[in-house]
């Protein structure tokens, strides 16, 4: 079967934007001063102009909405109005940021929406994956959140989710409370192998396969360790690439206490003793939520692409005395990475990536 490759790959996301963790209204963050909007239009514009006009499906994710036209949707009902405007109405959802993708291009693709909680990112791909695939089209595969709006503040907050405290503590470590909330925009063009060739595209990295699989234990926890390690080890062992092969487990870990334990155990067990780190983003970017494995993937395939293996930020003092547990950036000369996604409700993903 023809591989699926990548061609193309954008993001907007506290790395590239540079900003830093701080506190909004109380609240751990990593914000980036754009609206969701322009954060999405910003992130597509970086994928190359003839990928787009020659895009044929178009998945495009978001877990948000757009707070200021959320706001007047209220503002109306207060104010004794029967209705808001439909284009207020539809911003809100984030359906015109859809259509705004494509309204430059001489384009009309099919459109898709994937929500899967924390693991839509991967779980879009793997929908692209089919579509590229089955229907032998150019697929650009994005997602994006603004997590820090009043609203998403108040929510994940309710839950218990969010670090409290003066001082926060990155993924793996022994004093995390919970995530920060993040911001951001990714977007990646996918093909067979076959297509980019014929387009004159340099492919950049092969998706080796994904799978995703759900198995609901409790509305908010993870699933059980066992059940993610069958996964993965599925996930390897129906791709090309043997555990000898990775150099890096691309952590989906958010610095809940939870969490973060069940994956490094998961980890334990499909990698046992083998010099193969494990870091999490999520201690330089935060919880970016929807878009979280495409911006993660994005900086895994750049990292390995310089011979680097990014560190848990923000990580004071480790769960466990296990090196590979990364404070700092590490070099490697091998090419493939697992990457991780799990959402509420038992929704998991798992991928295995090797850079051309």
């Amino acid at each position: 079967m023809d591989k699926i490759v990548i061609v193309a790959t954008s993001t907007v996301d506290p790395i590239t934007e540079n900003t830093s963790l701080d506190k909004i209204k109380g609240y751990w963050c990593f914000d980036i001063p754009m609206s969701f909007g322009d954060m999405a239009r910003k992130s597509i514009e970086g994928i190359p102009i003839d990928m787009r006009q020659k895009m044929q499906s178009l998945i495009f994710c978001t877990l948000s909405s757009d707070e200021k036209s959320r706001a007047q949707i209220y503002t109306d009902i207060a104010n004794g109005k029967s209705r808001s405007k439909p284009s207020t109405v539809l911003e809100a959802a984030g359906l015109n940021t859809r259509i705004s993708l494509c309204g430059d291009l001489d384009v009309n693709p099919d459109i898709y929406n994937v929500q899967a909680a924390c693991a839509t990112g991967l779980k879009a791909l793997e929908l692209g994956m089919m579509t590229a695939i089955l229907k032998n089209q150019v697929v650009i595969v994005g997602a994006c959140d603004k997590m820090t709006t009043d609203f998403n503040l108040t929510f994940f907050n309710s839950l218990g989710a969010i670090a409290k405290g003066e001082i926060f503590t990155g993924p793996f470590d022994k004093n995390r409370s919970g995530f920060s909330m993040g911001v951001g925009a990714a977007f990646v063009t996918i093909c067979t192998e076959t297509k980019a060739k014929e387009n004159g595209w340099q492919p950049i990295a092969y998706i080796d396969n994904i799978i995703s699989c759900t198995k609901p234990v409790h509305p908010t926890n993870p699933s059980d360790i066992e059940f993610i390690a069958s996964l993965v080890q599925r996930c390897l062992d129906e791709s090309s690439i043997s555990i000898d092969q990775i150099a890096h487990w691309n952590a989906h870990a958010t610095c809940t206490p939870m969490g973060d334990d069940l994956e490094y155990q998961t980890y334990l067990k499909i990698v046992g003793e083998k010099d193969i780190p494990i870091s999490s983003l999520k201690g330089r970017i935060g919880h970016t939520m929807g878009p979280s494995a495409l911006i993660e993937t994005i900086h895994g395939i750049r990292g390995l692409q310089d011979c680097k293996i990014f560190a848990n930020d923000l990580l004071k003092d480790p769960v466990v005395d296990d090196q590979r547990i990364l404070k700092k950036p590490v070099t490697t000369k091998k090419k493939s990475f697992i990457k991780t996604s799990f959402g509420f409700g038992g929704r998991n993903s798992v991928a295995v990536f090797t850079i051309l």
